[in-house]
């Protein structure tokens, strides 16, 4: 069994590939969010894009009565695939009922008598590749021992604090126009509308006086926005 921790960098890739008809032959890889009704002897793997996380079980509010067996999700996986392949960012547990830590997939693997190898994974695509980067947010948000480190600069990243995200999106259209891709990220907090009848998209998220949509839920860019893939 193999654990990757932290960010994959070639992930997004390999879901394109799977996604786009490669060779990859639909019994070998399979991209599912439950497990608990997968077959004895299939290899899968997490959702490439957006990883689902690993939960203390498969079951949710849509799992019927009879299908709640209460089995821990990582018990689930193993069982079911020949090589599990658990790619995780420790950190980066947002929900109640997650889980996915080295040491609870450790332990889980050896009580079963599988044996287990860990591949760090430090590189961060998201942020230019900027370890400085990554050791100020983890001591930023108190999840390394010490006191909160000061941002040093990074010769090839940059950090800025703008006042609104008016000013924000000007810096962006401004980089934009010099050859730069860019984009804006929100969080969880706002809803996610479907798009209207004729296609528009509705400003879900709003602060203050500004407003912007989400990207699309559907695989083509419309407007401006970005389809659902980014």
């Amino acid at each position: 069994m193999r654990v990757g921790s932290g960010e994959p960098h070639d992930s997004t890739a390999a879901g394109q590939r799977a996604a786009n008809g490669s060779r990859i032959h639909p019994a070998c890889v399979l991209i599912e969010r439950d497990a608990a009704d997968d077959v004895e002897g299939v290899a899968r793997l997490p959702d490439p894009g957006r990883g689902p996380p690993l939960r203390e079980t498969s079951a949710n509010r849509f799992t019927r009565k009879e299908k709640r067996t209460g089995r821990p999700q990582i018990d689930e996986l193993l069982s079911t695939a020949r090589v599990p392949v658990f790619l995780l960012d420790q950190d980066q547990v947002v929900r109640p009922g997650e889980l996915g830590t080295v040491a609870d997939i450790e332990v889980a693997a050896r009580e079963r008598g599988i044996d287990v190898m860990k591949i760090n994974l430090d590189a961060q695509f998201r942020c230019g590749r900027s370890l400085a980067f990554v050791h100020w947010t983890q001591s930023l948000l108190g999840l390394t021992d010490g006191p909160v480190e000061h941002w040093g600069g990074d010769d090839d990243f940059e950090v800025n604090v703008m006042a609104s995200p008016t000013e924000l999106e000007q810096w962006l259209v401004a980089h934009q126009e010099g050859g730069y891709t860019a984009r804006m990220a929100a969080g969880y907090c706002w809803s996610w509308s479907d798009p209207r009848p004729d296609g528009t998209l509705v400003d879900d998220v709003q602060i203050g006086s500004w407003s912007r949509p989400w990207n699309l839920k559907a695989d083509r860019g419309v407007g401006g926005a970005p389809p659902s893939a980014l």
